[in-house]
């Protein structure tokens, strides 16, 4: 089933793929998301996702993911964030 929700999958680091999932439908903003990842490649991320088809994806290499991705991911990587079965290794 597919849902319309926003998706990035973007390789924050050189072979670490995530996907940034937006919580509610319509919200292409990312007011609320959940992360997926870290995967070595975007096919293998999109493959573990626990979540329904967010409808469509747009995919960053490496060179191409922004501060505000990076932003993101750490931010749904920290400490005590429920982290949907990849939980970030500290």
């Amino acid at each position: 089933m597919s849902t319309p929700r926003a998706c990035h999958v973007v390789e924050a680091e050189p072979g670490q793929w995530f996907a940034i999932v937006a919580l509610d439908e319509g919200d292409y903003d990312f007011e609320e998301f959940e992360i997926f990842g870290p995967r070595s490649t975007s096919d293998a991320v999109l493959a573990a996702m626990n979540c329904s088809n967010p409808g469509g994806f747009e995919e960053f290499a490496h060179a191409e993911a922004t501060d505000a991705h990076r932003a993101m991911i750490a931010k749904g990587r920290r400490p005590g964030r429920r982290n949907f079965g990849f939980y970030p290794k500290f």
